[in-house]
């Protein structure tokens, strides 16, 4: 059985790793595409930090526990303005502690639409619980219902720990939206 220390100093070593994917993908390489099934990300709770009133008019966040076995969330907002091709960015700062979060050197920027494009940690499964667009986002009213993130998508060998991930979204140096979630990931039994 591994230390906290060890599992800490693996969880980092992942998440250098994963930054150096996604910064390669964001100079216009791809990533590689990964299929695991070693363990869970079990989602806790999303929570909305903060919304720029000239962008979205209303969101809302639901952490729901539709059965026995996961955790999902749905979420609602009203976006005021179009998203054109990459405009928007997505900031991502990750942490990491079991009783107290701990800073880790994840934290990347990366254009939204050519995320959800190449299908990064399997996004395109939004489609599939919602009524969003793919690129370019048109102004509107858009629902999510009863989503949970496809792990089989992840990286292997992702050590056992909670996490915390903020997501800061931007237009231009406009934040936009501040959002964070928190979960953990388990080894399947």
């Amino acid at each position: 059985m591994f230390s906290f220390t060890t599992n800490a100093m693996l969880a980092i070593f992942l998440i250098v790793l994963i930054d150096k994917y996604l910064h390669h993908f964001c100079q216009g390489y791809t990533i590689p595409r990964y299929f695991q099934t070693d363990y869970n990300v079990i989602h806790h709770y999303i929570k909305v930090l903060y919304f720029h009133p000239k962008y979205i008019s209303q969101i809302r966040v639901d952490n729901v526990k539709p059965n026995r076995t996961f955790r999902a969330f749905s979420a609602y907002h009203c976006q005021l303005v179009d998203v054109e091709g990459d405009a928007w960015k997505l900031n991502i700062h990750g942490y990491l502690g079991s009783h107290d979060i701990r800073d880790t050197p994840l934290q990347f920027d990366v254009e939204s639409c050519k995320m959800i494009a190449n299908n990064i940690f399997g996004l395109q499964d939004v489609f599939k619980h919602s009524n969003y667009t793919k690129c370019p986002l048109k102004k509107g009213c858009y629902a999510m219902n009863n989503f949970v993130l496809s792990e089989v998508n992840f990286p292997p060998f992702v050590p056992e720990n909670v996490y915390l991930f903020k997501f800061k979204l931007y237009d231009s140096q406009v934040l936009v939206l501040d959002i964070e979630w928190h979960g953990e990931v388990r080894k399947k039994i």
